[in-house]
């Protein structure tokens, strides 16, 4: 069983001293993510419906960001899609690609705009959702 241990203190320098020590196994983890992870294929649905684009349209899916470490997102985001993942790019890396993409061809800012503006209303309905 893998735990990891959480030093609040050290995570956030403006966290008060009496913050809290505690550890997260893979199970808490995964209990506190799939709900989150729910949610944002509803947003998803609603961003693509309103693209008039089905989720099994989309040609690629990648992986971008930490998160992407979560095992278990990789089946669920492969599910939604109807497709496997392409895991060829370090998801860490896959945005500074996009914007250096983006830089060398200025007619990809439209679909950038598309994105941005997808992805601001994606997170505007989360935060809604946390409220």
């Amino acid at each position: 069983n893998e735990t990891a241990v959480l030093d609040i203190a050290q995570l956030d320098p403006a966290a008060p001293p009496s913050a809290a020590v505690f550890r997260v196994d893979r199970e808490m983890l995964y209990a506190a993510a799939i709900p989150l992870i729910g949610r944002t294929f509803s947003i998803c649905d609603e961003v693509l419906g309103n693209a008039k684009v089905k989720a099994r349209d989309i040609q690629a899916v990648f992986m971008a960001g930490g998160s992407t470490r979560l095992f278990m997102l990789h089946a669920m985001v492969s599910e939604y899609f109807g497709r496997r993942l392409r895991l060829d790019l370090n998801p860490e890396h896959v945005v500074a690609l996009g914007a250096s993409m983006v830089a060398a061809r200025p007619e990809l800012w439209p679909l950038l705009a598309f994105l941005f503006v997808a992805g601001a209303v994606a997170l505007k309905r989360y935060r809604q959702t946390l409220d």
